[in-house]
């Protein structure tokens, strides 16, 4: 009955080259829209890149340890990748105004 050896093929997952979201922190995209700053251990604080805050108040968080941001203010939230296109949408309206 077990006499017989079976050979089991097992699939190997493509190796892709790795995206602008594997080789940047979420913290390195942000910083070139905002000057961030330490809060306690786990965050970095700054002022909100999608909203003009006329008080400048620093409202916009970023976990490190979540790798997410959230603004207490706007209400935007989300990764890297949500980050981005948030951005260039953000980048978008403001050059339609213009």
């Amino acid at each position: 009955m077990f006499d017989e050896v079976k050979e089991v093929v097992v699939a190997q997952p493509k190796e892709e080259a790795p995206s602008t979201v594997d080789t940047q922190t979420l913290m390195e995209v942000v910083s070139q829209y905002t000057k961030l700053n330490p809060f306690g251990t786990a965050y970095v604080v700054g002022v909100c890149p999608f909203h003009n805050s006329r008080l400048r108040n620093q409202t916009f968080m970023i976990n490190l340890h979540k790798k997410s941001y959230h603004c207490r203010e706007c209400g935007k939230h989300g990764d890297i990748s949500a980050f981005q296109k948030a951005e260039k949408n953000n980048e978008l309206t403001n050059t339609q105004k213009n």
